[in-house]
Formats: structure tokens, C-alpha cells, sequence
């Protein structure tokens, strides 16, 4: 299988319809929203960046205003949903309710999952209206992972993996199936075991992932240690059907070559579970980016008359943001069209896995 989500430069030129309305002045909303359920979480992993404001910030968002809302960002321009968090999705009462309205609403639907909750009952719906399915792991085997997972839950994870992987080997589906690994001082020694196990789940890639917050010198570590380790570990799996994605540290953040401006709100954008619209899905804890809240009004008012939203549009500067902002590619892609460093016409017919950015 051709990864080709992970390659955002791609997937957001692909769109060439959405692409020329906003070239146009036409404000489409954003192709892809990530929408958190809820802030609650049945682990305590030791590296989330929403740990702290999830145990403060308590907040579930009902499922009668997530349904109201799907309507409206589809009227806007929006073709895929990515369910996240915050928390954990499936905690929430209503998500496998939400997921099938969505699924039948025509939108595209991708699950970041720890993947402990995940029931039997529910694996065909999966695998029917998921484009992907993503579980998040920090441990390959039970010691490490629940070290940095606080729950003993990495056979568990495991079982619901397999299973399923089996069933979606079984049945044909086209959904892909994914493990995010964080990697880390705590669970790098568990790496080369975890590949094995995901060897026979029938899982589509694993994605390792680096810690945006760690310091200078363990960029190096992490570069010689996980880096170089991938670089090896995927010779061997792809001969065994299983991509490993994965990418280093630069050395300093002046080595980054950054868009001029931010255009990343046109195709990714984000709801929390407090029901706040947030420009920047990476500052979704951030009330200076929020442009207004489902509590309190619809997304069409939100969108067409908010003035925090346009104003934003025009004063991000990309240089100000983190290091590794996810949505970076999407800029650069975007900034390199405006530039004529690329032609929109040689993505017109380009095929992709799915319209969300994971």
C-alpha cells in the first residue's frame, strides 16, 4: 500500500477544486475537521500536551450539536472528518451513533483511537465507514507501554488490533489501518518486538512518532537511536506488507525554511469538545484562536460573521509557530502554487487514500 496520505503537499493539491476556490477570494471552509468529543481520557500517558488542560478543562460536546453542525460545514465546503481529541473519541455515549450520521451525511471519516474501548460489536461499522483507523501506542510491549500509558491495557489494545486486522483482511476493506508510536528514552527498546507483533495484524503502517517538546540534545538521541533504527526496521517490513513512516529532528529551528503566511485554516481546522471553533488545530486550548462557540451559535454565523476569523486569516505569520507545526506542508504547498513553483494541473487526476490529515 502506498502511504500517499502522509505526503500533505500531495493531498491538499489533489483537491484542486477546493484549491481554486480559495485562490479565488471564495473563503472555503476547511476540507478536514478534527473534532474532539470529549477532553475525557481512560489513560494518563506521560507525554500528551493536552494532559494538564484535559484534567482542568473537563468538557463533552454534545452529539445533538455535532449532528446539527455536519450539515453545515459540508454547505461550506468541508468533505472529511477526523474524530480526536483531547480525550479519547469513543468514550463518548454517542460516537458510533455520530459515525454512522456522518458516514451517511457523505463525509469521510478517520478515528484516532488508543483503541481500548473498541468492542467486537463495532468492527464492521469500522471497517465500512472509517477511511482510516488509527491506534495510538507508546509501548511495544506490556512493560514499556504501561509505563508511559499509565493502564495496564497493552494486551487489550493488542486483541482488539488483531482482531480487527483480521477482519478487514477478511472482508476486503478499504480501510486503512494504522499504529501511531511515540518514541521515546522510556519505550525505545521495545520497538523492534512491537514490529513483529504489528508484522502479523495485518496493519497498514505505523507511524513513529518524535516528541515536539523534548530538548536540544535528546534531538540528537532520538536521530541516532529511533531515526536511524526506522530507517533499517523498514527495509525489513515492507518486504512483510508493513510501512514504517517516520522523520528526525532538525538541528535548530533556523534551518526551517517557513511559509510567509498561514493557509492552513482552509483545510484543516478543529472543534473542541468545549464546542469552540479554533482557527489553528494545533492551538485547539488556545482561546485566542478560537473564532466562536457552538454553545452559543451556529457554524454558519461563526463562519460568515466572525472578525476574530479574518483577521486571523491576515496577521499569522507562520515564523511565529512551532517548530514542527503539522500543518507546514499544507503552507508550503500552497505558497509554492502561488509562486508557480508547482502547476495545479499536474495534481488534477492524482489519486488519494482519503481527504483527512492525520
Amino acid at each position: 500500500m502506498k502511504l500517499g496520505i502522509f505526503d500533505k503537499y500531495k493531498t491538499v493539491l489533489s483537491q484542486t477544486e477546493h484549491v481554486k476556490k480559495f485562490l479565488d477570494g471564495k473563503r472555503p471552509t476547511a476540507i478536514n475537521f478534527e473534532i474532539d468529543l470529549t477532553n475525557g481520557c481512560n489513560h494518563r500517558c506521560s507525554f500528551c500536551q493536552w494532559g494538564h488542560w484535559i484534567q482542568t478543562n473537563r468538557a463533552t460536546l454534545s452529539g445533538d450539536i455535532v449532528l446539527k453542525t455536519l450539515p453545515e460545514l459540508i454547505k461550506f465546503g468541508t468533505k472529511a472528518i477526523t474524530w480526536t481529541g483531547g480525550g479519547e473519541p469513543t468514550i463518548h455515549k454517542d460516537f458510533f451513533n455520530i459515525l454512522d450520521k456522518s458516514f451517511k451525511l457523505g463525509l469521510e471519516n478517520g478515528l484516532l483511537t488508543n483503541g481500548s474501548l473498541l468492542k467486537e460489536k463495532y468492527d464492521r461499522q469500522i471497517l465500512f465507514q472509517l477511511t482510516f483507523l488509527r491506534f495510538s501506542m507508546a509501548g511495544g510491549n506490556r512493560k514499556a507501554y504501561k509505563k508511559v500509558q499509565g493502564r495496564d491495557d497493552f494486551d487489550l489494545v493488542i486483541n482488539n488490533l488483531n482482531r480487527i486486522g483480521l477482519l478487514k483482511k477478511k472482508i476486503k476493506s478499504k480501510t486503512t489501518l494504522g499504529v501511531a508510536f511515540l518514541a521515546n528514552r522510556e519505550n525505545a527498546n521495545s520497538l523492534e518486538d512491537f514490529v513483529e507483533i504489528l508484522i502479523k495484524s495485518n496493519c497498514d503502517y505505523l507511524q513513529v512518532r518524535r516528541d515536539n517538546y523534548i530538548k536540544e540534545n535528546e534531538k540528537v538521541w532520538w536521530n541516532e537511536n529511533i531515526g536511524k533504527k526506522c530507517d533499517e526496521l523498514a527495509k525489513y517490513t515492507r518486504t512483510k506488507g508493513l510501512d514504517i513512516l517516520s522523520e528526525g529532528y532538525v538541528s535548530s529551528q533556523k534551518f526551517v525554511d517557513y511559509p510567509s503566511k498561514c493557509y492552513a485554516h482552509s483545510f484543516v481546522m478543529a472543534i473542541n469538545a468545549e464546542g469552540n471553533v479554533t482557527f489553528c488545530k494545533n492551538t485547539k486550548d488556545n482561546p485566542k484562536f478560537y473564532i466562536g462557540n457552538l454553545n452559543k451559535k451556529t457554524f454558519s454565523d461563526i463562519w460568515l460573521k466572525s472578525e476574530i476569523n479574518k483577521k486571523l486569516e491576515k496577521n499569522i505569520n507562520p515564523r511565529n509557530c512551532a517548530t514542527f507545526c503539522k500543518s507546514m506542508q499544507i503552507n508550503t504547498a500552497i505558497e509554492d502554487l502561488i509562486n508557480k513553483k508547482v502547476n495545479l494541473k499536474d495534481f488534477q487526476n492524482k489519486k488519494i487514500l482519503h481527504k483527512n490529515f492525520p
